[in-house]
């Protein structure tokens, strides 16, 4: 029952160790939205996020006094507060898990970029990915991209793969505080560079950035690996990656 309450416990500790976290720069509310009297709304929207574009909440601007003024008023109500966000929690678990999927369902429904053809320049990419091949191993794909294509578009390639040759996530954000077109993002993965050793990371910092301008030009391997726990179907890890669950 402690589960509901936890989860907004994590957005506030989060926000006071960083307000400039990406794991709580956009939620979806999750269980948070369920509460029957709106009060977990409520609760968002005093702390500082505003609805974005739908099921979506954006952080706004940081008040460090409002953060700690809800951290001390949600432990003094904590009795009251866990019962409703446990009630909540048991009568919707299943519609949690079905809003995340609302986000993976929007991000497949555009299209990935498109591959270079004839004489195009383009770089060829080998993607080592964790399970689909025989017998549930590793398995490859290989696909080409243009030089120009982001790290981003990468990404959105994969997560337009069928759950049985990609690693599946619920963990999707759609970034749109950036001076960048709008994007998708999954941290339930992993992504690594592993063309030359030691192998590099390539992170939420560098989606925007070019194949060339990130060295993965005219040929590169990259693997994909799940964060923890996260990458699986179900979605563990931190619960305001995607769902505040």
């Amino acid at each position: 029952g402690s589960g509901a309450l936890d989860a907004v416990e994590r957005v506030i500790d989060k926000l006071i160790r960083n307000p400039n976290d990406e794991t709580v720069k956009v939620l979806m509310p999750g269980v948070i939205g369920k509460v029957a009297d709106g009060s977990g709304l409520e609760f968002l929207r005093a702390i500082g996020y505003k609805p974005g574009k739908k099921p979506f909440f954006v952080y706004g601007r940081h008040d460090p006094a409002i953060v700690w003024m809800a951290k001390a008023s949600l432990e003094k109500a904590r009795t009251g507060f866990e019962y409703q966000m446990a009630a909540a929690l048991d009568a919707s678990e299943a519609t949690a898990h079905q809003d995340a999927s609302v986000a993976v369902a929007a991000m497949r429904q555009k299209a990935a970029v498109p591959e270079p053809t004839g004489t195009s320049l383009k770089t060829r990419i080998v993607f080592h990915l964790p399970k689909g091949g025989p017998g549930g191993g590793a398995m490859r794909i290989e696909r080409h991209f243009a030089p120009d294509d982001a790290l981003a578009d990468v990404v959105h390639f994969l997560g337009t793969l069928p759950n049985h040759q990609s690693q599946e996530s619920t963990q999707w954000e759609l970034v749109e505080d950036t001076k960048a077109p709008p994007f998708w993002w999954c941290h339930g993965w992993k992504l690594s560079d592993i063309t030359m050793r030691p192998p590099r990371e390539l992170t939420r910092e560098d989606a925007t950035m070019t194949l060339q301008g990130l060295e993965l030009w005219p040929s590169a391997q990259i693997s994909l690996q799940p964060t923890g726990a996260a990458g699986g179907g179900g979605g563990g890890g931190p619960a305001a990656a995607a769902v505040a669950a």
